[in-house]
């Protein structure tokens, strides 16, 4: 979990992209990870 928060942050910092965007694409990837593991169980 850290690494993935170091990453995060790392992104942010280079993209600089807003808070609303991130939440966004946040939201997108884990319905993306949740519908993944649904469908493998």
């Amino acid at each position: 979990m850290d690494e993935i928060g170091e990453i995060i942050r790392r992104v942010l910092f280079f993209r600089k992209i807003t808070t609303t965007d991130f939440a966004e694409h946040i939201g997108i990837s884990r319905k993306t990870l949740e519908n993944g593991l649904c469908c493998k169980e």
